[in-house]
């Protein structure tokens, strides 16, 4: 009977190849918090992703410059005169094509409004590993169709 069960579950695009597409992702995670970056570390690096941390905002633009970095996780509150949210606009000033998600645990309609103003993807903290996930895939899936056309 358990077959049954798992057939009947929809099946979603990105459900395709799991692992292949997103490993090998060069993903970027900051957070002012070590045991959030611990976190994070354990679960893009067990689907293959190449995880680089950061705990400031410094830190982070110089892993940004030193790696070829294409998505970054960054939270919005770094305890710094900049937010995640301003670090991951210059970024996006910078490589056009990065995927940046801002992790929040204050999911206020201001955070929101400004962040989908620029196209930054909003998930609330503690963030669900799936939600992390899909935005992963979304970003691959948006760079696999644009090469396959």
């Amino acid at each position: 009977g358990v077959k049954a069960s798992v057939a009947a579950r929809p099946i979603r695009q990105v459900d395709m190849s799991p692992a292949q597409s997103i490993a090998g992702l060069n993903v970027l995670c900051v957070d002012d918090e070590q045991i959030i970056l611990d976190g994070m570390h354990a679960l893009l690096g067990h689907w293959g992703c190449h995880v680089h941390t950061a705990q400031t905002i410094e830190e982070a633009w110089a892993i940004f410059e030193r790696e070829p970095i294409q998505v970054v996780i960054a939270d919005y509150q770094l305890k710094q005169d900049e937010t995640g949210l301003d670090m991951l606009a210059r970024m996006m000033g910078s490589v056009p094509d990065i995927g940046v998600s801002l992790l929040t645990a204050e999911a206020t309609s201001d955070v929101f409004e400004r962040a989908s103003d620029r196209g930054i993807r909003v998930l609330r903290k503690p963030a669900d590993p799936d939600d992390i996930r899909q935005f992963l895939y979304e970003h691959v899936g948006g760079q696999i169709s644009h090469a396959a056309e």
